[in-house]
């Protein structure tokens, strides 16, 4: 597991994983796949942690990974390809 406190894109078995945002919509890139997610305040605020974990998960399940935070960590699985 690859520990980072500030990075703008980390680099994980050839791929370059970053994560962009402007205004509400996040794009998550993972090698050349990209997927986005949306920051739903109706659905998942008003709790702003919680909106930008949603709109995370919705971002790498587009670009074909999972994303979770268990116990204050975030976890990122990704699939082969």
């Amino acid at each position: 597991m690859h520990e980072v406190e500030r990075a703008k894109a980390l680099d994980f078995d050839g791929r370059k994983i970053s994560v962009k945002g402007r205004s509400i919509k996040l794009t998550f890139t993972i090698g050349d796949r990209t997927g986005d997610g949306i920051l739903r305040r109706l659905q998942h605020g008003p709790d702003g942690k919680n909106m930008l974990r949603e709109a995370l998960k919705e971002a790498a399940r587009s670009a074909g990974a999972a994303f979770d935070v268990e116990g204050g960590v975030m976890v990122l699985e990704l699939t082969e390809g």
